[in-house]
């Protein structure tokens, strides 16, 4: 955590030509707790990991828009022989005040509700439960990694604008089938993603 003093510059490359751009000062007061005990950040078989994160705009840092944003992200591994369990959950809250669109939060991507593009989905609010599976198929030899990996996960989840808005009915929902190696150079994906 610290204060966070910069510029900051937002344009449009992709998407609506009406979305606003932003050059300006930025300012704010951060946090973030991390309780990270997983066994291996590329391919986790058992262990837990927490982070929550705080960012607070404030006018008197020199910052263009006062606003705060809290996030969390929890995730849960657990393995038994070469099978390999996930639960995963992400939100954050806009804590009451207006994010402005360059700093909403984002959905859409790899790990991030496959199915949707990167950042497709926005909003002042987000929450997504995950739950996967993975089978090693095959070890490595040690000078070329770990193991290689096949499975899966199932998304539900959303972002909404207004807090009122935030209801298990209109969540949605996708799917990503994933082959996966770790090696020495770091993971490696072949992943097909599905959603509404």
């Amino acid at each position: 955590g610290g204060v966070l003093r910069g510029l900051g510059n937002a344009d449009v490359e992709v998407g609506a030509t009406n979305l606003p751009s932003f050059d300006g000062d930025i300012g704010a007061l951060t946090a973030k707790l991390t309780l990270d005990r997983i066994d291996n950040s590329n391919f986790p078989r058992n262990g837990s990991y927490l982070e929550v994160s705080g960012f607070f705009s404030k006018e008197f840092l020199g910052a263009e828009d006062e606003y705060d944003k809290v996030s969390a992200e929890f995730m849960q591994y657990a393995s038994v022989g070469h099978h390999t369990f996930s639960l995963r959950l992400n939100g954050g809250s806009n804590m009451g005040s207006l994010l402005p669109i360059y700093d909403e939060f984002l959905l859409g991507g790899f790990y991030s509700f496959s199915g949707y593009g990167e950042g497709e989905l926005r909003g002042q609010y987000f929450g997504v439960g995950s739950l996967g599976y993975f089978y090693r198929i095959a070890r490595l030899p040690a000078t070329l990694g770990e193991g290689v990996y096949a499975g899966g996960w199932f998304d539900a989840g959303n972002v909404w604008d207004r807090s009122e808005d935030i209801k298990p009915e209109i969540l949605r929902v996708g799917g990503t089938v994933a082959l996966g190696a770790d090696t020495v150079i770091g993971p490696i994906f072949l992943a097909y993603g599905q959603a509404e």
